[in-house]
């Protein structure tokens, strides 16, 4: 906390180095990160190996954040220490299987968190975050099909020695989040340049990917979570589309046909929550079905402005995780009434003497309360 800047970085890796501050900034900075990359190739254990990693990371988002700022250069290439990094990073998340490193197995929890900070650290350091992150979700979308799948037939190998069964919904969780911080960076910068609207729409595409992925699954109800945690920022984020008359641009057309179908899932989560025990579905789901309400409204005043662009309002039909229709009402299109009615003439009469006597014998019992004497 207190190298909040470079200059204090750099007073801080001269002590490490035992220079006595005697060094350059750039000196400074170069020893420090080959110091930490020459434990990272020399160490054997993952744990520490993810450590080193991270140290690195922090120190380039100090840089670039000075870079950008308008600090002064600091005399190194600082694309090329992007670029040593990254290849660290993709080597810890995609390449090396954790327990050819460490005898020590991960525990589950400790695994969850190495996998979300390299995935954030993956999505900060590649040079085109949005073609990586669909590389990325098509591998995992197959993964999870296969492994989480309807039926028994035979499963996929895992793309990522980090991937497996267990640790699935860390990855949904993680894409889902880097999904938003992607789509809401582009927005941004198509209120400048319209044509970042086209990888707006990619955006859309991958969201309703990931959000349509429970229905293609045995047990989709493992992902409400993240949808509902997820989905209220995605939404968030397209306010942005108001700013700048930004909807009133022809491009915005298809984003909005695109994410309808996830909109139209995210309103059946929305239903389903309320029959599942879970408070924290049950916290959340307001304020996501208001969000959803909200943008569906907007879609509606936005299109009646346009010319050539009809717009149908419907009722959205009652259907479970998997897209099945649930009837509001018992179907009776096969129901016996000829049956039912035998069935309830022939009711014995002891049975309803029985019942008789036991209500009487119920309303005279001593031990109850005087108001229930008859």
């Amino acid at each position: 906390k207190k190298c909040n800047n470079v200059s204090n970085l750099c007073k801080f890796f001269d002590c490490f180095l035992g220079n006595g501050g005697g060094c350059d900034r750039a000196n400074s900075i170069t020893g420090f990160l080959n110091t930490v990359s020459a434990h990272y190739e020399k160490t054997s254990s993952f744990d520490l190996k993810f450590k080193s990693v991270q140290t690195i990371v922090s120190v380039y988002q100090k840089l670039q954040a000075e870079e950008l700022d308008g600090g002064d250069q600091p005399g190194f290439d600082l694309e090329q220490i992007r670029h040593e990094t990254f290849l660290k990073v993709n080597h810890l998340l995609i390449e090396v299987d954790p327990s050819s490193l460490s005898a020590r197995k991960l525990s589950n929890a400790r695994k969850a968190r190495i996998i979300d900070q390299l995935i954030k650290s993956y999505s900060f350091l590649c040079e085109d975050p949005l073609e990586s992150l669909h590389e990325t979700m098509t591998f995992y979308e197959r993964y999870a099909k296969s492994t989480l799948g309807k039926g028994k037939g035979s499963k996929m190998e895992s793309p990522y020695p980090l991937l497996d069964r267990q640790s699935i919904m860390v990855w949904y969780s993680s894409l889902f989040h880097w999904l938003c911080k992607t789509f809401q960076k582009h927005l941004q910068e198509s209120l400048e340049d319209t044509s970042e609207l086209g990888k707006v729409h990619q955006c859309s595409a991958l969201f309703t990917k990931l959000v349509l992925l429970p229905r293609k699954v045995e047990k989709g109800n493992l992902f409400l979570k993240h949808i509902v945690q997820n989905g209220q920022s995605f939404f968030d984020a397209l306010a942005i589309l108001d700013k700048n008359d930004l909807h009133k641009n022809d491009k915005v057309l298809p984003i909005l046909k695109e994410l309808q179908k996830g909109v139209k899932y995210i309103h059946t989560i929305c239903v389903e929550c309320k029959t599942q025990k879970n408070s924290f579905l049950a916290s959340k789901v307001p304020a996501l079905k208001r969000s959803v309400e909200r943008f569906i409204w907007k879609c509606v005043l936005w299109l009646h402005k346009k010319e050539d662009v009809s717009v149908e309002m419907g009722s959205l039909k009652h259907r479970d995780l998997h897209g099945n229709v649930v009837l509001s009402q018992l179907d009776l299109s096969n129901f016996d009434f000829n049956q039912a009615r035998d069935m309830y003439d022939n009711t014995s009469e002891t049975e309803t003497e029985k019942g008789t006597d036991s209500q009487r014998s119920l309303l005279l019992d001593q031990d109850l309360p005087l108001s229930y004497e008859c």
